[in-house]
């Protein structure tokens, strides 16, 4: 049953993800994103995260979407603007550098070239050992994955001043 209902996820995650990336619209974009974050939360419930299933639900699909479509809505996009893009040619060199970032990170993560002695999958037994699930997250996270954590602050932390850029009104 648990393989069935993870191939029924697994497939809407994937169908919403691809109507996240090919939207035209901004809002249907991040509406379909809203739409993973669920799948998402579904599938750390499937794994018997149920600690990472709510902070899913309320982190991402909740805060972080209401940030999105705050953004969007506050930079009020127009049909010319988002076909535009010829005007900011250096996005796309930075795009083309993040992705190859990004792809050299996963072939690493997937090679275990990083994070060798984390000590991440844990047996139910040791998850009780932790006194549950709650602090068995809170030992690795804090412990093992404390650089990525951080990092991830530093990256959220960057986008809240682009959007504050983005939205500035030029002084005349």
């Amino acid at each position: 049953m648990e393989l069935i209902l993870f191939y029924i996820f697994g497939g809407i995650a994937i169908i919403a993800s691809l109507g996240l990336v090919t939207g035209k619209n901004p809002v249907h974009s991040a509406l379909f994103m809203v739409v993973v974050f669920f799948v998402v939360a579904a599938l750390f419930v499937l794994l018997g995260a149920e600690f990472l299933a709510a902070a899913q639900i309320l982190v991402y699909a909740g805060a972080i979407m209401v940030l999105f479509l705050f953004v969007i809505m506050l930079l009020r996009l127009q049909k010319e603007e988002l076909r535009n893009t010829s005007r900011h040619a250096f996005q796309k060199f930075f795009g083309i550098v993040l992705s190859l970032v990004f792809a050299f990170q996963v072939i690493m993560i997937f090679r275990g070239g990083f994070f060798k002695g984390a000590k991440g999958n844990f047996p139910p037994d040791a998850v009780k050992g932790f006194g549950g699930n709650t602090e068995a997250v809170a030992a690795v996270l804090f412990t093992d994955y404390l650089f990525p954590f951080e990092l991830t602050s530093a990256i959220l932390l960057m986008a809240m001043v682009g959007a504050v850029v983005l939205t500035k009104k030029e002084l005349k």
